[in-house]
């Protein structure tokens, strides 16, 4: 294999800036990304830190590493049963408010307002009320773009899917040609809705889940 995959256990805070690199490098050109950070590309790196965090400390962190390099070439967020992000205090104080207060205060508002409400009713809707929380949650993966297409993210969703034995997982996709990929993968759309139209446009969200 030109990777392998591990998980990053108790991090150095070294590690979590790679991994935020390497997530960040992956949304560099991503829409959906660029709409709920008000199309401000300087806090790409930002977003991704907040989510690494938050899993760090209430979910898990996986890699893929170049086997001849030992470089980080992409990685993936998860949350198991019971937990979901920026859940708990510890996740509020030390990854969500920091990046809140990088937002403008109109684009803060819209995620109060509209953004995370909706965010979270639509995968009630698709799933059911707390199955979520039930299940093993992928929150965010990504792949630098040079190495995509090799089976990177196929390999860190079974490293996962492996472990857990039975345990469904999920997801939220806001791109076609990524449902297509989870489908290929095991997953299956369980619902879709348009989420909402902000000030810097609008995407739809796909919930999908395995058997």
């Amino acid at each position: 294999m030109p990777f392998t995959i591990r998980q990053i256990v108790n991090p150095s805070t070294a590690e979590l800036e790679a991994v935020s690199k390497v997530l960040a490098t992956a949304f560099a050109e991503d829409e959906f990304t660029a709409i709920v950070l008000g199309r401000n590309p300087a806090l790409v790196y930002d977003f991704c830190h907040a989510q690494v965090v938050a899993a760090n400390l209430a979910g898990e962190i996986y890699v893929a590493e170049s086997t001849d390099t030992k470089e980080l070439i992409g990685s993936a967020l998860w949350f198991g049963p019971g937990r979901v992000m920026f859940d708990s205090e510890d996740q509020n104080e030390q990854a969500l408010f920091p990046l809140m207060e990088q937002l403008d205060p109109d684009l803060r508002q819209w995620w109060n307002d509209s953004f995370t409400p909706r965010y979270n009713e639509v995968a009630s809707e698709a799933l059911g009320a707390g199955v979520k929380k039930a299940l093993w949650h992928l929150q965010s993966i990504g792949t630098i773009p040079a190495e995509r297409r090799k089976g990177v993210a196929r390999a860190l969703i079974n490293e996962v899917r492996n472990k857990v034995d039975g345990i469904m997982l999920c997801l939220e996709a806001a791109e076609a040609v990524n449902v297509g990929i989870y489908e290929k993968i095991g997953f299956k759309v369980r619902g879709k809705k348009q989420v909402i139209t902000g000030a810097h446009g609008s995407f739809p969200m796909w919930v999908m889940a395995t058997e």
